[in-house]
């Protein structure tokens, strides 16, 4: 295994989450504390995540003991690969109509022209047909996990990219941006980059390993730019009247799940919690349900019975899992979610068809500083599920056994 593929590990893209997730501390000590917060800062967090990340390590320690795994010696279903692509493709298109049509129109062409912000697309989404950006969200996932195989198919067989696989990553983009959201770019990138990185360091010749790897990183780097770039661009244009700069606007998304889990301890204790288990289970439920044809903090904040000091954000990775069962919550979920992450990670390594479903694990460990994917079905199911079926879909295998360590 090509040594850079390290970096790709859950124990480190995690750590990093934390770091994330911590990194307001830092500022907030050199420069004060904004004065619009009046949480007082305790930095009892700190011990959460700590806690978290010991308990997260322990429980992939467990998942690293040897096992036995197929390996992956024929790779490609071309046929499959290129009839899905097209398919998928051809059914983005027909979703895209409605989606439009419950937007009236393309919102972020509007964020730009100032006639529309981002609370107008969360009440449109709100109030649009029952299910359809969920929809939306599952075509866009199969999307991005068809034309991830399709890159490496072509990548490993130094192919050009065909017209049709061109299309399906703009259409990629065009998704991920359309409704002025930020997280699936950054979504679509990660498992499109990771899936590269990971499966041609570890199921190609070590010298197409480093050939395309080298190559990679510099695309990577440049395509991370682009990322932060595009993401402070929206950030700054989704808010009508918006005095901050859009790098601004993304840092707050480290300041306010930190703001909030100080206000939690402080009001249920540190090791208590509050006994409120909804938190859990609400990202399994469809949000109609919950708040009924509207969305607002009177109908978001039902889901935790108060409000945070910076409403519409929870409390970070271990927020849910804190405020149902105390510190009890965070050291078995930090040990579950560290457990099958791991495990995961290890199947990605001896058999091909499991380093797209890992690849999606990597998302919501490394936006640990203010979400928590793995209990949404949205944006952890779906995805997981999807590249299960594709990865099968799309790869022939030849079995044999090896061992892992």
């Amino acid at each position: 295994m090509h040594l850079l593929l390290n970096i790709f590990k859950p124990e480190l893209i995690f750590f990093l989450g934390i770091g994330q997730a911590l990194t307001p501390y830092f500022f907030w000590f050199l420069f004060g504390v904004n004065e619009n917060y009046s949480q007082e800062i305790t930095g009892q967090p700190i011990l959460i995540w700590l806690v978290g990340y010991m308990v997260f390590i322990l429980g992939a320690k467990f998942a690293k003991r040897s096992f036995k795994s197929h390996h992956v010696e024929s790779i490609f279903n071309r046929r499959r690969i290129i009839f899905f692509l097209k398919v998928t493709i051809f059914v983005w298109c027909c979703v895209l109509i409605p989606v439009i049509q419950a937007y009236g129109g393309v919102p972020l062409l509007k964020f730009i022209f100032g006639s529309m912000d981002v609370g107008a697309v969360n009440q449109l989404q709100a109030s649009s047909f029952p299910g359809l950006f969920g929809v939306w969200f599952t075509v866009n996932n199969l999307l991005i996990s068809i034309v991830s195989v399709a890159i490496l198919m072509c990548v490993s067989n130094h192919e050009n990219f065909p017209r049709y696989l061109v299309m399906g990553i703009i259409f990629i983009i065009f998704g991920a941006i359309l409704g002025g959201k930020r997280q699936g770019l950054f979504i679509a990138g990660g498992v499109m980059f990771s899936f590269v990185f990971i499966a041609i360091g570890n199921h190609f010749q070590l010298s197409l390993a480093k050939n395309i790897l080298k190559k990679s990183i510099v695309i990577f780097y440049f395509f991370i730019m682009a990322l932060i770039l595009i993401s402070a661009f929206i950030a700054t244009i989704r808010v009508v009247d918006n005095s901050e700069s859009g790098f601004v606007s993304l840092y707050r998304y480290l300041d306010y799940p930190l703001i909030n889990m100080e206000w939690q301890i402080d009001n249920f204790g540190l090791i208590a919690g509050a006994d409120n288990i909804f938190p859990l289970v609400a990202g399994f439920i469809p949000y109609k349900l919950i708040s009924g044809s509207g969305y607002g903090l009177e109908n978001t904040e039902l889901i935790f019975d108060f409000f945070y000091p910076e409403p519409g954000i929870g409390a970070g990775y271990f927020g849910p899992a804190h405020l149902a069962f105390g510190m009890i919550g965070v050291i078995v979920f930090g040990f579950i979610t560290g457990y099958f992450s791991r495990k995961i990670y290890n199947l990605a390594i001896v058999d091909i068809r499991w380093v797209l479903p890992y690849c999606t694990f990597i998302w919501p460990l490394f936006s640990a500083h203010s979400y928590t994917h793995f209990l949404s079905f949205l944006f952890f199911v779906v995805p997981f599920i999807a590249s299960c079926l594709i990865s099968r879909y799309c790869f022939n295998t030849k079995l044999g056994l090896r061992n892992v360590k």
